[in-house]
């Protein structure tokens, strides 16, 4: 069995659509939970759908699952992701990555340009230089 970290802070906007599971999320500079931008730091992914003001539980360490939205480069185990504008992963494997934050490496393969869900395994702090938060 895998062990994982989670925690809940407030969601600072609506999380509650169906899509809203398993996107990568960031922390607001009130300390809230929101959707991260394009390759900004991710503490780690939505584990529930909460509505603004309730409790976001978030999965920021051991094996987790992240969506992946339906335009991407290929991914497979081992490559890094980082996150997408809709808070989606992507792989490195697009050649534009190397200036966004990583927030973490693939466990599994899924083909280029489909929509599904990766395992990952978190990384403490990635590598990048954007300015997405």
């Amino acid at each position: 069995m895998f062990e994982q970290m989670n925690f809940s802070v407030t969601a600072a906007e609506d999380l509650s659509t169906a899509t809203g599971q398993f996107l990568c999320i960031a922390i607001s500079s009130s300390g809230a939970a929101r959707q991260v931008t394009r390759g900004g730091r991710v503490v780690g992914v939505l584990l529930n759908t909460p509505t603004s003001g309730t409790p976001a539980s978030i999965g920021s360490l051991g094996i987790q699952k992240v969506q992946v939205g339906s335009t991407h480069a290929i991914i497979s185990p081992g490559f890094m992701l980082y996150s997408s504008t809709a808070a989606t992963a992507l792989s490195t494997a697009d050649g534009s990555s190397l200036t966004y934050y990583h927030f973490g490496v693939s466990l599994d393969y899924l083909a280029a340009d489909t929509s599904g869900f990766v395992r990952y395994l978190p990384t403490l702090t990635g590598a990048g230089t954007s300015s997405g938060a």
